[in-house]
């Protein structure tokens, strides 16, 4: 959830210059993430609370735990 909602907070502000650390937009769900230009392979691709077209976007579960 942590990576969901730091990825919404640095979209929604582009003049911070974050882009770099929003984690779930460098999310190849089926291989890796990237970081800093390097590719690291994921050890489980089961990711079953990150929507694949909106991965960061909180499950209806992780809304109601916000609330």
């Amino acid at each position: 959830m942590q990576l969901k909602l730091e990825t919404q907070v640095i979209d929604r502000h582009p003049e911070w210059q974050l882009g770099h650390r929003a984690i779930m937009n460098h999310l190849d769900m089926a291989r890796a993430v990237t970081i800093d230009g390097v590719e690291h392979p994921l050890v489980d691709s089961h990711l079953p609370t990150v929507d694949p077209e909106h991965p960061s976007r909180l499950s209806a579960e992780e809304l109601a735990c916000m609330e």
